[in-house]
């Protein structure tokens, strides 16, 4: 029994000396830790909807390792945050590791209540480490009532939305045939994964230069805010008809528009003024044998076509802008096609006449060919291109006072500001078309500017009304 003691003894010492110092643990002090963060911030998030997690890292400098007595919310079960440390969740850990030169990472999420306000609420709570006085994390969130819209919604009689909480739609929404949805100025429209908006009967959307519609995803965190992909998008069905669009925003979905409203008329049953259209997975507007027309217009940075007009249809784009730099994606096609037919999934070729009319619009990327007409349908094809700035290899577009291949000189394409510098092409270049006002509202005079946008003196970056 002797020996047995003192050979224990023997290897105690050695085995606590051959222990590496990232695994001894120290008593913890205010000096031994700190977070990556002091305040984490949580933008604007839908009440009642479990938020996305957010990353903290608690990091332990020191040689030792350290035992954490508690990470913990400060309101406890009252909170509406929670973490999860090492893989569980909960309002409080107790007893925590962290090795020597080491991090703990700590998911924060947050279920909001209802505030029962119209406008966005402060919430705040704390992260608090025991044992110290100085490293805890401020949890800062805005709560946002909103309408909600959940799964299949039909909206079987008129409506109107008002400006105040967000509507949010989680599935499909359909607007009935022979139904208005009117959308006053300062909606904003939230889409989850996988939503649409189908229209059957008529939307009209009202924003002004000051107070847009916005459709667009509910995640508002800094890599969401321009993210293609993340919800579908609005369809125009057979029979829509007296839609109108204007000083609208529809940004992050995979296609912006699609319409297709087949009729024997060549009344726009679409027009779009003064709206936006950008960061799509797909299309920005994609119409098949539909009468559209569009002013004061910008679509930008779509993975396909900026607009396609297909299988016929009769299009009119006066003082638009599109621009193709998308950086989420590899690009192969022009960004505006018009073509009297398509190829259906079962292999049939649908054809029909077409005529495609552009003024005053720029159309522009980079590719080396950004404007595409497909005859191969075999249908009338009528098109007329004028006053515009083209990237185009077609030498028949080099008239009607086009510019061909001269760079347009945007504000900045790279963040979505499209209106011309003081050193561009497009200005005085346009014909004067009855269209007074521009996308932001601004006077043009009587030599307007090719595009969406009428140059004014003195602008600033990002200056977009």
């Amino acid at each position: 029994m002797l020996t047995r003691r003192l050979v224990w003894l023997l290897i105690l010492p050695l085995w606590w000396a051959c222990t590496p110092d990232e695994e001894v643990f120290s008593e913890l002090s205010d000096e031994s830790l700190y977070f990556s963060t002091d305040t984490l911030y949580f933008d604007t998030l839908l009440t009642t909807q479990l938020s996305p997690s957010y990353r903290l890292l608690l990091y332990n400098p020191n040689k030792s390792g350290v035992i954490v007595p508690g990470i913990r919310l400060k309101q406890l079960e009252g909170s509406p945050f929670e973490l999860t440390i090492n893989g569980l969740s909960g309002k409080a850990f107790n007893n925590i590791k962290i090795l020597g030169k080491d991090s703990l990472l700590v998911l924060v999420n947050g279920r909001l209540p209802v505030t029962g306000e119209v406008e966005a609420k402060r919430v705040l709570d704390y992260l608090e480490v025991v044992g110290t006085t100085r490293t805890n994390v401020v949890l800062d969130a805005w709560a946002q009532d909103a309408s909600y819209y959940k799964g299949l919604s039909i909206i079987e009689e008129d409506q109107t939305w008002e400006a105040g909480m967000p509507y949010v739609v989680s599935d499909s929404l359909v607007v009935a045939p022979g139904v208005t949805l009117t959308i006053k100025a300062g909606v904003e429209v939230l889409m989850q994964p996988g939503a649409h908006l189908f229209v059957l009967g008529t939307l009209i959307t009202g924003g002004t230069p000051d107070k847009k519609v916005i459709f667009r995803n509910t995640r508002n965190d800094r890599d969401y805010r321009e993210a293609p992909g993340q919800w579908v998008g609005i369809y125009f069905l057979e029979g829509s008809k007296d839609n109108f669009l204007n000083h609208t925003v529809i940004k992050n979905g995979e296609v912006g528009l699609r319409i297709g409203t087949p009729d024997d008329d060549d009344i726009p049953d679409v027009v779009i003024a003064n709206s936006t259209i950008g960061n799509m997975s797909s299309d920005g507007i994609l119409a098949l044998t539909s009468d559209v027309y569009a002013y004061n217009t910008v679509v930008y940075n779509a993975a396909r076509y900026l607009v396609a007009n297909v299988a016929g249809g009769n299009y009119r784009y006066e003082h638009c802008t599109f621009s193709n730099y998308p950086s989420d994606f590899f690009r192969e096609d022009p960004s505006v096609i018009f073509s009297d037919n398509i190829l259906l999934a079962n292999e049939e070729l649908l054809a029909a006449p077409l005529e495609a009319r552009v003024f005053n619009s720029v159309i522009w990327g980079t590719q080396k060919e950004e404007i595409e007409f497909n005859t191969g349908g075999g249908a009338s094809f009528i098109y007329q291109v004028g006053n515009s700035l083209l990237k185009t290899t077609n030498s028949l577009l080099n008239a009607n006072n086009n510019l061909i291949n001269t760079p347009p000189k945007f504000f900045n394409e790279f963040l979505y500001d499209y209106r011309p510098d003081s050193l561009s092409p497009l200005i005085n270049k346009a014909k004067y078309l009855n269209i007074d006002l521009d996308n932001l509202g601004h006077q043009r005079d009587s030599l307007p500017d090719i595009g969406a946008y009428e140059w004014v003196p003195g602008q600033k970056e990002n200056d977009e009304g």
